[in-house]
């Protein structure tokens, strides 16, 4: 799988209690897809990619959990490692290949790969590749803006993600069902106009074109055979 979430999906998580209803912004709609994936899994081992503090793990009971980051405040992220009852924290990132990295059924993020620099990209999947077993599954969800036409570094982050993560030896659970080229489309669940309008405040790139585009998130899901 490697699409856009879409309102319906975003819809069905409100409906279903897994998207919180007072986040309005791009994080809220993919918490709830990411939920939508994990929620009725159980016995698994699940590491969360940049986790911070987490907001998805602490609903993932049932399952052993893993938080890797190094909590040095990139993104917005914070500095300062949380306790969270049930969670192992690791301070390293994806593409550190550290050897404190377990074996686990699952890798997902929310909102983090869009922070790491595109040279960085054939690494951080290795890495997390070298995490799953056979069988194991990684789950992502990443920023994406788009606009009325093409925008040449959503180009280029769409295409690198897709050779990442099929150099890296997995397989996509559904045919790629985006790519370069891409523009906005109205049935995409995207980032409201308030949250785009502050995040202007904090972030560079969205100062430089924030009202002039809608912020998405790609969903990814693949697997290692």
């Amino acid at each position: 799988m490697f699409d856009v979430i879409r309102k319906a999906e975003y819809f069905d998580c409100l409906d279903r209690g897994l998207a919180p209803r007072n986040d309005m912004s791009l994080k809220g709609i993919q918490d709830g897809w990411t939920l939508s994936q994990l929620c009725d899994v159980k016995g698994k081992r699940m590491l969360e990619v940049g986790g911070g503090n987490s907001r998805v793990l602490p609903q993932l009971e049932g399952n052993k959990l893993w938080n890797v980051d190094r909590f040095e405040g990139v993104g917005q992220g914070p500095t300062k490692v949380p306790t969270q009852r049930g969670i192992e924290v690791i301070r390293a990132f994806m593409g550190d290949f550290s050897p404190l990295l377990p074996e686990v059924d699952i890798v997902f993020s929310i909102s983090v790969i869009e922070h790491i620099p595109f040279e960085s990209y054939v690494d951080t999947f290795a890495d997390m590749a070298r995490c799953l077993p056979s069988g194991g599954v990684m789950i992502h969800t990443v920023d994406l803006p788009l606009a009325d036409v093409a925008l040449t570094h959503s180009d280029t982050r769409l295409r690198l993600l897709r050779e990442a993560v099929e150099q890296a030896g997995l397989r996509w659970r559904e045919v790629p069902s985006i790519g370069p080229g891409a523009t906005f489309e109205a049935d995409m669940a995207s980032n409201s106009d308030l949250s785009t309008w502050q995040w202007t405040k904090i972030s560079e790139a969205t100062k430089l074109s924030g009202p002039l585009y809608q912020l998405v998130s790609i969903k990814m899901i693949a697997e290692k055979p």
